[in-house]
C-alpha cells in the first residue's frame, strides 16, 4: 500500500520529518569527513577506489533521505 502525505496524522509526519531530518544531519556530517580522509589518503597515494565507491554508496542514500523528507 502506497502512503500518501495527506493520508499521514500531521503529529506523526512531524516525527518523521525530525528524525528523517536528524539521519541527513548525520550522513551529511560523516559524508564531510569521509569525503576529507579520502582526499588526504588520495593525496598520499594510498589507493581509495573502494572507499570511494563506498562514498558514492552513502551519498545516493543521503540523497533518498533528502527525497524523503522534501515529500514528507
Amino acid at each position: 500500500m502506497t502512503v500518501y502525505p495527506a493520508m499521514i496524522s500531521s503529529s506523526r509526519r512531524a516525527t518523521w520529518l525530525a528524525e528523517v531530518s536528524a539521519r541527513i544531519t548525520e550522513a551529511e556530517a560523516s559524508t564531510s569527513a569521509r569525503t576529507a580522509t579520502i582526499l588526504l589518503l588520495a593525496s598520499t597515494g594510498f589507493n581509495t577506489s573502494e572507499a570511494v565507491q563506498e562514498l558514492w554508496a552513502d551519498m545516493d542514500a543521503l540523497a533518498v533521505l533528502r527525497d524523503v523528507r522534501r515529500r514528507l
